[in-house]
């Protein structure tokens, strides 16, 4: 459209494919594929299958992080945070610069952890995607926890130092109440209270 803004919003959790991206999705994407044959007729057996699969996938970035977050090893969805790398550079990176290219607004989700930028080796080594050239910095977890989080991205940069997904990210969303399924993860609800839930259900302008 001319002369208005231009706005595309996407379902629900749709960076939620970015887990099973390259040689350490592979074992989750053969399942998702094909199945397990154990599972059949049993409830949920197919998404543990899915999720013990990226676990294993992901075990460099679980076994640096079960050191600074001992209560992650403890939560079904592990492997939310411990791509918190692959996620950001993938999901999110793309979301922004597509509203930069196309000059539009960008409404999308996924759920992950809170994170900075690191260039440390160590990091590096555990949570560097091994199927891609190895990068100077990676995106590290801060805390031990996911949120189902949603971004607005707009056309224009905001934040000039910011690295490239949070340049012209305008706000996000922390989902709250989370569903039950949710909760069995061990993903974090939003703010539900005073000040931060106030902020958090900010409108904002397009």
């Amino acid at each position: 459209a001319r002369g208005r803004a231009n706005l595309v919003v996407f379902d629900e959790d749709v960076g939620l494919e970015t887990l099973a991206i390259g040689p350490r999705g592979a074992a989750a994407r053969a399942l998702l594929r094909s199945g397990d044959p154990a599972c059949h007729g049993v409830s949920l057996c197919p998404t543990l299958d899915t999720l013990t699969a990226l676990n294993t996938g992901y075990q460099p970035a679980l076994s640096y992080l079960r050191t600074r977050f001992p209560r992650l090893s403890t939560e079904l969805g592990q492997a939310f945070v411990a791509a918190t790398d692959e996620t950001v550079r993938v999901f999110m990176t793309t979301m922004a610069r597509a509203a930069r290219r196309y000059g539009i607004y960008v409404i999308a989700s996924s759920t992950l952890a809170p994170f900075r930028v690191d260039a440390g080796r160590a990091a590096i080594d555990a949570f560097a995607d091994p199927g891609a050239p190895r990068p100077r910095s990676v995106y590290v977890p801060t805390a031990g926890v996911a949120y189902n989080q949603t971004f607005v991205w707009g056309p224009r940069v905001l934040h000039a130092h910011a690295p490239v997904p949070l340049a012209n990210l305008l706000t996000v969303n922390r989902k709250v109440p989370l569903t039950s399924f949710e909760q069995e993860l061990g993903f974090a609800p939003g703010p539900s209270s005073g000040p931060a839930a106030r902020a958090n259900l900010e409108p904002v302008t397009i």
